[in-house]
């Protein structure tokens, strides 16, 4: 009797600790999964951290948390995880009462893109392990990393570096009421408005605000990623997108005026119909590039272009047209690999006006059928 006792009592503990499992494992049990940063470089190392709570007296001997991420970033754990189209993780805790636990696992930004952790599994069991119990928890987080802007342009040829530079060195420049760089000492051709009346007071000598200048023509960068069948390949797409990052910078880095237009689709927008492209205003601001690479981060190569390349720049030669009446000539720098001849006509429509110059990315070992010319550079990517 003793004996048929003690395995009764054994049968009603071990279906009572099931139950209590099944019924509370889950309670008052979080899981966040967030990237250190929101946004990033190319190269950039970063942190994805777990955060596993358990705020009730019931401990968890086994808990597996389970979710994928893009395999563009590199972790540098191995363990616990398997990598194919994605990195998928798989890490086993253990929970006592009133506990919090935190991993942060590394990676490097392999690649630009928009990323994201959607959602995580987490699968757990009672003291046995006679039942499993599995909960599919929201995760918001995501992180846009920036493409490299590392294009030597002093690797261009020397007239198309000319080029570049003539832009900034031919343009009229005006001098800015709301920028100033400076203050200086009074002189007698400097305008009243310009006295710095606090500066003034507080050295005893008439000081003046020393203006910034605004240069007055806009810098658009014209990204073509229309696929050419004959040496088509994502690294040139890569290369072009970077290139823009760069000419970009470069531009803003002297205060010049620069937009962004592109035929490609974001991430996250309609995969056909709609003109979910990147593009970006024209500005100066040190803000103004991070908005520019943002744009570039969201590019979806696996998308179809919103529009073909011809199309692209005859928008572009409309907007120019319209663009001169406001006082603004606009200079424009054209990025495609793309060169059948409905876009070379194109973009020979668009330099007969002036200020335009076509740059053409191609592998070193490529031969390209193309009229080079002081306004159309080969660029070989490194």
């Amino acid at each position: 009797m003793a004996a048929a006792a003690v395995i009764l009592a054994v049968g009603v503990l071990v279906t009572l600790q099931v139950f209590i499992y099944r019924k509370y494992w889950n309670s008052s049990l979080s899981l966040d999964i967030a990237f250190s940063e929101s946004r990033a470089t190319e190269g950039d190392q970063l942190y994805l951290t777990e955060t596993i709570t358990n705020r009730k007296p019931l401990p968890l001997p086994w808990l597996a948390v389970k979710f994928q991420v893009s395999r563009e970033l590199k972790f540098k754990d191995k363990e616990n995880s398997s990598v194919s189209d994605d990195y998928y993780r798989n890490d086993l805790f253990n929970l006592l009462m009133y506990q919090r636990i935190t991993r942060k696992l590394p990676f490097v930004c392999g690649k630009r893109g928009f990323y994201t952790v959607k959602s995580a599994d987490m699968v757990s069991g009672d003291i046995l392990a006679r039942e499993k119990f599995a909960q599919s928890v929201p995760i918001f987080t995501n992180l846009t990393v920036y493409p490299r802007a590392d294009v030597d342009l002093d690797s261009l040829p020397p007239e198309h570096r000319h080029f570049l530079g003539r832009v900034l060195a031919k343009r009229f420049i005006q001098p800015d009421p709301f920028e100033f760089t400076g203050i200086r000492e009074y002189q007698p051709y400097d305008s009243l408005r310009s006295v710095n009346f606090k500066a003034t007071a507080k050295t005893g000598d008439i000081m003046v605000n020393m203006p910034g200048f605004t240069i007055e023509q806009n810098i658009i960068i014209i990204l073509n990623l229309q696929a050419y069948s004959s040496y088509s390949s994502e690294t040139l797409f890569e290369y072009s997108i970077r290139l823009a990052a760069s000419l970009a910078a470069y531009y803003i880095e002297h205060a010049a005026p620069v937009g962004f237009i592109t035929n490609a689709r974001k991430a996250g927008g309609p995969s056909g119909g709609g003109a979910d492209f990147a593009d970006a205003e024209c500005g100066s601001a040190f803000g103004h590039l991070n908005y520019i690479c943002e744009q570039l981060a969201h590019i979806d190569l696996k998308k179809p272009v919103a529009l073909p390349g011809e199309a692209l720049l005859e928008n572009a030669a409309a907007w120019r047209k319209n663009s001169r009446t406001a006082g603004r000539e606009p200079v424009y720098i054209v990025i495609s690999t793309f060169h059948e001849p409905n876009f070379r006509e194109a973009f020979n429509n668009l330099a007969e006006t002036g200020g335009a110059l076509w740059l053409v990315p191609v592998l070193p070992e490529l031969e390209v059928n193309m009229p080079f010319s002081e306004i159309i550079a080969r660029v070989e990517m490194p």
